[in-house]
């Protein structure tokens, strides 16, 4: 009998794990405890054993999957970003197959991505693989960074980052010299700052085939959600030009980087001069709020396919439209105190959950604490979901979110 061992980080399992039993076999969920008592009682049904840990490293993971590994077939089964690497090596330790390390960390580094796009035909930044150890002064950081990218701003952040986490635009010289000084050890990928319009592709491979393809717009672009701006998407139609030339350079991005058994989640800009240039892509369900959006658009389930995928279970996929249009967004928390909540008019439906109240008080202070993860719910003041029958009416709305101030803060103390 198989043993299925899921390994969640920061969140719970998102789905209905009764639609993957498929087959006889043990269900164990492996998870922080801090996590685990955050977990819904009837989630905590769908698992035949649940091992909560202190922590999650290589060690106490491969401690905790030991024991089932002589009476059963070991499936390992991550369900966030931040542990991809951690359940490959802990595959690597003990032998069981799935996504091994090197090919895993092909879809999280980002400067592996980009080598393994040389030769296709994908536009994407020029840049730098940057580290404070491969160089013995500031100096010579600099001289090489300006060999490559001679022309400010630039962007950098973290080779394996996620949820633009430690990222941020270097405006001049100064401020590039300044990073440099106070730069860790950490290796990261400087580039050229793309401007325009940001968006993600997600797709469902299976044995080599693209199953479906599905595009939307961000408001913004992710890290701009430390700067006070939302995060958010909008359904794009199949019938928009822009969605067709999206879905060709998906393509080529997924016959360059042969993602196996998954779903895929891709961001690319559509800069002014016309260009698709390639951010990144992640072999992995979508994150934020983009499977729920894609829940209601198409009565699809992205974490369930990939999981279908990793299982060896090919997706059964009927994508239903509604007769809505969807779009979605995260409005992050900012300095100061709340006073009170400011709604728009929109011609769409919508719904805001909120995640802070009148009198919550948010510091410098706070922000720094909450640095493992950008887009968790310590960071947002609320979520955002809009919809209408009128594609026009909801983009109208869409656009409305970008810009609109939905907390109205005032100074501590006055």
């Amino acid at each position: 009998m198989k043993t299925v061992i899921m390994l969640c980080s920061f969140a719970t399992p998102e789905f209905n794990v009764v639609n993957l039993k498929r087959d006889e076999a043990k269900w164990v969920l492996v998870l922080p405890v801090d996590t685990y008592n955050l977990m819904p009682i009837a989630t905590q049904g769908y698992f035949d054993e649940i091992i909560p840990l202190k922590e999650l490293t290589l060690m106490s993971v491969t401690q905790a999957i030991k024991p089932f590994m002589s009476a059963s077939e070991v499936i390992l089964l991550p369900n966030k970003e931040d542990i991809l690497v951690l359940a490959a090596h802990v595959r690597q330790e003990l032998g069981l197959s799935g996504d091994q390390v090197d090919y895993v960390e092909r879809f999280t580094n980002k400067t592996l991505m980009k080598q393994s796009l040389y030769g296709a035909s994908v536009d994407y930044a020029r840049y730098v693989d940057y580290s404070s150890n491969d160089y013995s002064s500031a100096d010579d950081a600099l001289t090489a960074i300006h060999e490559e990218l001679p022309n400010f701003p630039l962007f950098c952040k973290p080779c394996d980052g996620f949820g633009a986490m430690k990222a941020g635009v270097l405006s001049n010289e100064s401020e590039l010299r300044q990073w440099i000084s106070d730069c860790d050890h950490q290796r990261y990928l400087i580039e050229e700052l793309l401007q325009g319009t940001m968006y993600h592709c997600d797709s469902v491979v299976f044995e080599g085939e693209i199953l479906i393809e599905c595009v939307c717009e961000y408001a913004w672009p992710c890290d701009q959600f430390l700067s006070g701006r939302p995060i958010g998407s909008i359904i794009l139609t199949p019938d928009s030009p822009m969605y067709k030339r999206i879905i060709s350079t998906n393509s080529a991005v997924i016959q360059a980087m042969k993602p196996e058994n998954c779903a895929t989640h891709m961001e690319l800009f559509h800069t002014p001069d016309d260009r698709l240039v390639f951010v990144e892509i992640a072999a992995r369900a979508p994150g934020g709020r983009i499977v729920d959006l894609y829940r209601k658009q198409y009565q699809i389930d992205f974490a369930q396919m990939h999981l279908q995928c990793q299982l060896g279970i090919k997706p059964d996929i009927n994508m239903q439209w509604c007769g809505d249009y969807y779009a979605w967004a995260f409005i992050p928390v900012q300095v100061g105190v709340v006073d009170s909540f400011s709604i728009p008019e929109f011609s769409s439906y919508w719904n805001i959950d909120w995640y802070i109240k009148p009198g919550d008080t948010f510091d410098a202070n706070y922000f720094e604490s909450q640095t493992s993860f950008l887009f968790v719910k310590e960071n947002i003041a609320g979520f955002v979901m809009i919809h209408n029958a009128s594609y026009l009416e909801l983009r109208a709305d869409f656009n409305v979110i970008r810009d609109h101030q939905f907390v109205n803060y005032v100074e501590k103390g006055s």
